[in-house]
């Protein structure tokens, strides 16, 4: 079943769901942008009417910002880091999965393929947690 996997599959769902998170990312960064313009711009404009403690706390908010804005930027870059290194991710998954399924006790892998099985009198339906990513013509009819 594991050497059925789909790496191509697996692929185009994790690559659209770093899609998701990266422009999810990227809208933080331009709110965030936006939020800094509004402060520099009320530092601008009022900047004789303001405070020593207001014009303070409006400088930490915006250095707040920007320390926000630089995570983002390290997490967009971790995501190219990935996009890079799927392939070899899901190889290395693929691998270890059947190395280390080879040792557990078949009622606990059942359990985590397989997330419902229904009996009848004349056949078993059986729903694949991970049915979308098996190749295999044995078990298109039973993807769940």
């Amino acid at each position: 079943m594991i050497q059925s996997f789909s790496r191509e599959e697996l692929k185009k769902d994790v690559f659209a769901f770093l899609h998701k998170v990266q422009s999810d990312l990227e809208n933080h960064i331009t709110s965030l942008d936006r939020q800094i313009n509004a402060l520099h711009k009320e530092i601008t404009l009022e900047f004789q009417q303001l405070s020593n403690s207001k014009l303070e706390s409006i400088v930490e908010l915006s250095r707040v910002y920007k320390l926000k804005m630089k995570d983002c930027a390290r997490d967009l870059i971790k995501i190219e880091e990935a996009r890079k290194e799927l392939n070899e991710l899901i190889q290395l998954i693929k691998e270890k999965l059947t190395q280390e399924l080879q040792g557990y006790d078949l009622d606990y892998l059942c359990q985590f393929f397989f997330s419902k099985i229904e009996l009848n009198y004349e056949f078993i339906i059986y729903h694949v947690t991970f049915g979308a990513y098996f190749e295999s013509e044995e078990y298109d009819e039973h993807r769940a």
